[in-house]
């Protein structure tokens, strides 16, 4: 039974010997990691099958070569189903070799500051810059705090900006990097600390589903949290019904505003809609990038494309995420109640929400493709850093290809404050030789 150029099956009944084509199974085994194209032949061949016997040959090969993969473990080298290197001729994939587009038309950014807004989806950006900071030796502003004391990662404390006497010095020299901790904004201070050359980005999130997160994390702990769940009440509704109806809509905590405050919003700011906006527009000329958590993906392809990083660089793994958090029923006059008692957070994400797509637009057509490739890529890393198998991503039009090795995989599952721990270490290593200029924390 001949079944054409690609692969032939002949059952001779006399020896009960069954033949195969060799090169249509290398040409299969060569794409075997790329499944799509595996899934299409297999498809294929299964429609060309008639013969039951010859069909059930094929499928015994394949689930053995599929086993096989699994067998190998961390032995195995795959790569990334890219769709996009491919084009088909007569049936059969040929390679289409493509050239980065941005690799000849700019150069990293390598001196940023990332404004950490709480319970935005920060902590993964911050694992980003920790990492993209970390593998290339730069320098970190670092708190001068005693290690593992508590919030030793916040410079001063909540509300304070960042100054000279709450920061380790850079290496003798030479001037800071990176700024990613947390802080509260202030355009002049943090000026005088970074270079001139410093780009500014960070993040926002919606501003109820940032307070239900934010009241979860702050209020919801503990002893009162497992009170309330078997209570079967809403605890955030009641607040919004009662306590957060009593107090002035010009407050700001951590369930309240709080965005806006991680911004550096001033009171009067808070409570004057024109000043308000003013100040908007202020943090809009300052900030390269504010990014948006409910479209994480997207924004860090912008990120990519605006500094001229890599694939690689915005990699990632969630980190400090809610995985507890419950499906809370609210009603609309509560999501108004919210808004009338939160009106900065408002005002401040709707501004950067039009600036945020306005940049995505303006990217043209085909940012929506590296989106859908960089998704790809990131299931793709989730799967062999888990299982400790090394992923190699061949060349694309979205940039050169890489490795990513058990190394990175253990960098992107890191967590903040581990992470945070070496930065510390290294810092301290770099600015031992002048180790009189500062005092040490112990």
């Amino acid at each position: 039974m001949h079944l054409g150029r690609d692969c032939h099956c002949v059952d001779t009944t006399d020896e009960g010997t069954r033949t195969r084509s060799s090169d249509a199974w290398r040409k299969i085994g060569h794409s075997s990691s790329h499944w799509p194209l595996m899934r299409r032949r297999i498809k294929c061949l299964a429609m060309k099958f008639k013969h039951r016997n010859c069909f059930l040959w094929f499928s015994a090969l394949t689930c053995s070569f599929g086993g096989l993969l699994l067998l190998v473990g961390r032995n195995y080298t795959a790569s990334v189903p890219v769709l996009e290197t491919y084009d088909f001729v007569n049936g059969d994939p040929v390679r289409v070799e493509f050239k980065p587009r941005w690799s000849d038309k700019c150069h990293p950014v390598t001196k940023l500051a990332f404004l950490k807004v709480h319970k935005a989806g920060s902590s993964t950006v911050a694992n980003i810059i920790q990492r993209f900071g970390f593998t290339r030796n730069l320098n970190f502003v670092v708190p001068r705090k005693p290690l593992h004391t508590f919030a030793y990662n916040y410079i001063g404390h909540r509300g304070d900006t960042v100054s000279r006497d709450r920061i380790l010095p850079p290496p003798p020299g030479e001037s800071y990097d990176i700024l990613w901790n947390h802080v509260t904004y202030n355009h002049d201070a943090f000026r005088e600390i970074m270079p001139k050359d410093t780009r500014y980005i960070s993040i926002l999130r919606e501003p109820f589903d940032q307070f239900v997160s934010a009241y979860e994390y702050y209020v919801l702990v503990g002893k009162r949290r497992n009170e309330t769940l078997h209570q079967h009440r809403n605890p955030i509704a009641d607040y919004l019904d009662n306590e957060g109806q009593r107090s002035v809509r010009s407050r700001m905590d951590r369930v309240r505003n709080s965005q806006s405050y991680d911004m550096g919003f001033t009171f009067p700011a808070l409570s004057n809609k024109t000043e308000a906006m003013a100040y908007i527009g202020h943090l809009d000329g300052d900030f390269d990038l504010v990014m948006l958590m409910e479209y994480f993906d997207e924004s860090l392809v912008l990120l990519k494309r605006i500094f001229c990083w890599s694939l690689k660089d915005i990699l990632y793994f969630h980190h400090n995420k809610n995985s507890r958090r419950q499906q809370w029923m609210f009603s609309r006059d509560h999501y108004g109640k919210h808004r009338n008692i939160s009106r900065a957070d408002y005002d401040l994400y709707n501004h950067f929400r039009k600036v945020f797509w306005k940049k995505v637009w303006s990217q043209g057509s085909d940012f929506f493709e590296e989106v859908r490739y960089f998704k790809q890529l990131l299931h793709q890393l989730r799967d062999y850093c888990i299982v400790g198998r090394t992923l190699e991503v061949p060349p694309s039009v979205w940039g050169d290809g890489f490795v990513v090795d058990q190394r990175d995989c253990f960098y992107i599952k890191m967590s903040e404050l581990a992470f945070f721990d070496r930065i510390l270490n290294t810092t301290y290593t770099k600015i031992s030789s002048n180790a009189n200029s500062f005092h040490k924390p112990h």
